[in-house]
C-alpha cells in the first residue's frame, strides 16, 4: 500500500518503532528522500529546507 501524497509529489511515511516520519519522492522508480523529521517537529519545516 501507498503512503499518502502530502505535497505535490511528496509522500508521508510515519516510522512506527520510533518517533520519526520520512518525507520522500518517487522518481522513475527510484526513492529520493527528503527529509526525515523528528515527530514533536513542525512539519511544515520541511518544506522550506533547501
Amino acid at each position: 500500500m501507498s503512503n499518502p501524497v502530502v505535497y505535490r509529489d511528496v509522500r508521508r511515511s510515519v516510522v512506527r518503532r520510533f518517533p520519526y516520519t520520512v518525507y520522500y519522492r518517487i522518481v522513475s522508480s527510484r526513492v529520493i528522500v527528503t527529509a526525515i523529521f523528528h515527530s514533536r517537529r513542525d512539519p511544515k519545516a520541511w518544506q522550506v529546507r533547501t
